[in-house]
């Protein structure tokens, strides 16, 4: 899924795991098989931050509901797991929601 959109043979990003957690989100500049530019122009991964907070919307709401089944019903127990939630899902949350919105636009061969 973070490979290519144009010939999915080579990934987007430069890591493939979270670690270290403060370099997930480098990304090659174009692709080394087919040289599709993974950065079309400038600002224009601002659209991907839309799907980026619908995965974080659906990430609190199923934490949410998961620690209110577990019988987590204080507010700051289930503040805390939400928000655990939200970093260990940020790496795949950006690399995601920047891959589809490329996806998007460049068509496959």
């Amino acid at each position: 899924m973070l490979q290519c959109p144009h010939c999915h043979k080579q990934n987007m990003f430069a890591k493939r795991w979270a670690l270290p957690f403060w370099d997930f989100g480098t990304m090659h500049r174009t692709c080394p098989k087919c040289a599709q530019s993974f950065v079309p122009e400038p600002g224009f991964y601002f659209g991907a931050s839309i799907i980026s907070y619908g995965i974080g919307v659906l990430t609190i709401a199923i934490t949410f509901v998961l620690s209110y089944w577990l019988g987590i019903r204080n507010t700051i127990p289930q503040i805390v797991c939400v928000a655990t939630a939200i970093v260990f899902i940020a790496p795949f949350n950006f690399k995601f929601s920047r891959a589809f919105w490329l996806s998007l636009f460049v068509k496959p061969c």
